[in-house]
């Protein structure tokens, strides 16, 4: 944890780390996506305006109205996956685990996910795929326990770090 420093955030700070974190399997779907649009900073109004486009793209209908502890575990992803990508974030926080269940919501879920990257002014990514950076990233930054090792264009920081890691990047010998 740190010790001392400070920081100073200009513009509206999301995260996506972990899109289920904070639902109440007691709580109706209606009633999380209040919950967790409340978590995301998101204000009353907000949520009440964009309740209807998370309940379309979810695809649970009446479901919606009973608790989340009698959804299965994709029901659950395609509602909390539904509220975390309607947020307007300025700076949006990622990580690669950041998953999209079933095949037949994958297409759809890269579609919106691809939106919100859109929408965002800012988008951090912490990851170990090359592929993935390179897909999302124009700037990279190369850490080693906390400190910063390299910062610069993708391709020179992802070298770095398979030179420092003794790894190879897929398709190097």
């Amino acid at each position: 944890a740190p010790v001392s420093g400070t920081i100073d955030i200009s513009g509206r700070v999301s995260s996506l780390f972990t899109v289920t974190l904070g639902m109440d399997p007691d709580d109706t779907g209606l009633e999380n996506i209040t919950n967790l649009g409340l978590m995301l900073s998101m204000s009353s109004d907000e949520i009440r305006e964009k309740t209807p486009e998370i309940a379309a793209f979810s695809e649970l209908g009446d479901y919606l109205t009973l608790p989340v502890r009698t959804y299965s575990s994709g029901m659950m992803l395609r509602l909390a996956f539904g509220v975390a990508t309607s947020i307007e974030p300025e700076i949006l926080l990622l990580d690669e685990g950041l998953g999209a269940g079933d095949a037949a919501f994958a297409e759809r879920a890269k579609r919106r996910f691809d939106d919100l990257m859109a929408r965002s002014s800012i988008v951090v990514l912490a990851s170990h795929s090359d592929g993935l950076i390179r897909e999302l990233c124009n700037k990279a930054v190369y850490l080693d326990k906390g400190q910063v090792q390299m910062a610069g264009a993708v391709d020179e920081v992802i070298e770095a770090y398979h030179r420092a890691s003794g790894t190879h990047a897929p398709g190097e010998r």
